[in-house]
């Protein structure tokens, strides 16, 4: 990068960029004016004569030059060499010399300080006056000048005094732009979250009308109410698991053939795939074509062909691909008993020659989560059976309102 480029490059909130020579040393440096901490030291960098960074291979550094570059400053330094590399997402300390920040900054950047706002920061008593008197006086900043216009006049009137850092200070509430009160929703985002509010804040819900009933109450006993004996909730469904949705838009669930499964021992030691019924993490084999279907909140049955059983993934890590097959091998962490009891099983046989020794099945669940309201809140429909009228599916539905799979089709 060129020097000039580099001067112009915003080292970004909290960071510090250097600039390194083709002969491998560092002569120059920008630095933020605020730390990542959103604490500003806008008055210790602008004076600066040294600093110390508290990272191997750096330590202190002897400032020659500072310039202002609005939102962070331009060093120039004495050279040294620096042959590591910095960590973007570390917050190191920094020593700033001289350091001219009030000593309580950041009890003053916190929501306990209350007058950090319009209150003149030199609250003599002619300021204190003015307040009460309606005087527009109100507290000035440290890093923001007044710009000084005529008109349209595109060039300030005052640019010498802005070029020279000598311009009048602007008068605003400087707490605008470091109060993380202010500053969270302005300019740093902020956002909602299912451990915030219980729900997904984006949802992306689709309206549908079904009958809610318990586990209990039998399929027949469903089928052989008329519409108008039926009670009707006005629900939603969401298919972020679904990569087979109705086009319909109607919820479903459905299962496929053979997506993966879980390997026993190949000969000459050979023995079968075994879960207990507490079992928690196990080894997926998945054949590269599935594995995108992998992820946390996944639906998986696991079956010997005669013992099934449901459970959702929770974590998934990558052990390696299994050698001369098309397939990988994961550690998987699951939640046991989504469909009731969890079972213990071992697996079955499958011919030599195909990289599966005595194995229990895996399939992916393509199904929707169904919601109902309280007030405007979305609220996941659990461990009930639900009677669709516009499709006349009946399914079970799961914990945290995942459809498990069909159970009938009322005529």
């Amino acid at each position: 990068m060129r020097l000039i480029d580099f001067k112009l490059t915003d080292p970004e909130l909290g960071n510090i960029s250097m600039l390194r020579n083709d002969s491998g040393s560092i002569s120059y440096i920008t630095i933020s004016k605020t730390d990542c901490n959103l604490s500003s030291y806008g008055s210790s960098l602008g004076s600066l004569t040294n600093l110390l960074i508290e990272i191997e291979g750096l330590g202190e550094i002897n400032v020659s030059k500072v310039t202002n570059y609005n939102s962070y400053y331009f060093l120039e330094i004495e050279p040294f060499d620096f042959s590591g590399s910095l960590n973007e997402d570390a917050c190191n300390p920094v020593t700033l010399t001289p350091f001219n920040e009030a000593t309580n900054i950041d009890f003053r950047n916190s929501v306990f300080y209350p007058v950090y706002n319009n209150v003149p920061e030199t609250l003599t008593v002619e300021a204190f006056k003015n307040l009460f008197d309606g005087k527009t006086e109100i507290r000035r900043g440290k890093n923001i000048y007044d710009v000084d216009r005529k008109n349209d006049a595109i060039v300030p009137t005052n640019i010498t005094n802005l070029l020279e850092d000598t311009a009048n200070l602007a008068e605003f509430p400087e707490s605008n732009y470091s109060a993380l009160a202010n500053i969270t929703g302005r300019y740093l985002g902020s956002k909602t979250s299912v451990e915030d509010y219980g729900t997904n804040p984006s949802l992306g819900l689709i309206q549908v009308d079904l009958s809610i009933f318990n586990t209990t109450i039998s399929d027949s006993a469903i089928c052989s109410q008329s519409l108008s004996d039926l009670v009707i909730t006005e629900a939603s469904f969401n298919s972020t698991y679904n990569t087979k949705p109705n086009p319909n838009l109607i919820p479903t669930a459905s299962i496929g053939g053979i997506d993966g499964f879980i390997n026993g021992t190949p000969v000459p030691n050979s023995s079968p795939a075994s879960i207990t019924a507490t079992q928690t993490e196990m080894e997926f084999t998945i054949p590269d074509t599935n594995v995108y279907k992998l992820k946390p909140g996944a639906i998986v049955q696991l079956t010997n062909n005669t013992k099934v059983d449901y459970v959702e993934v929770t974590k998934v890590e990558t052990i390696g691909p299994q050698t001369g097959w098309n397939r990988t091998i994961f550690k998987v962490t699951v939640t046991r008993g989504i469909d009731g009891t969890s079972v213990a099983m071992d697996g079955v046989f499958t011919a030599e020659g195909s990289g599966q020794y005595e194995i229990i099945s895996i399939r992916f669940i393509d199904s929707d989560t169904l919601y109902t309201y309280e007030g405007s809140k979305p609220i996941t429909v659990s461990n009930k059976k639900v009677y669709i009228p516009s499709s006349g599916e009946i399914y079970k539905v799961g914990p945290k309102g995942r459809i498990l799979y069909g159970t009938s089709t009322c005529n």
